[in-house]
């Protein structure tokens, strides 16, 4: 059950800090727009860079929330390997830890999340 959470969690980790990744290298998106005579190839549009950037999305905060809390999950599954089959009394970090994976997911992500999904648009025909 341990190995199937980690994989879980490790293919989540991965697949939402390849998504930010690619949203900070390519920020106005993948196919670049194209270039009249008087750009130069190194030249950066101000749009792509203007306020607030892309934190001004409920999506891009969705899915910066749910990369640290699948990483914190991960964490603490390694821990748990760690500390399951000897039975032994856990550190005060692992603990502190899982109390933190807690309050977080159960404060802020589960509320963002729900309120996320139940406002988008593909929710509503």
């Amino acid at each position: 059950m341990i190995v199937l959470s980690v994989s879980i969690h490790l293919i989540a980790v991965s697949l939402y800090g390849f998504s930010l990744i690619f949203q900070f290298v390519y920020p106005s998106g993948y196919y670049p727009k194209p270039q009249t005579d008087d750009q130069t190839i190194n030249s950066t549009d101000t749009k792509d860079f203007s306020f607030g950037w892309k934190y001004k999305y409920l999506t891009f905060w969705n899915m910066n929330f749910q990369f640290i809390i699948f990483a914190i999950h991960l964490l603490c599954d390694c821990f748990k390997v760690h500390y399951l089959p000897s039975k032994a009394i856990e550190s005060r970090f692992t603990k502190h830890l899982f109390r933190i994976r807690d309050t977080l997911f159960h404060s802020v992500l589960f509320p963002i999340g729900w309120s996320y999904e139940i406002t988008s648009s593909h929710a509503f025909p």
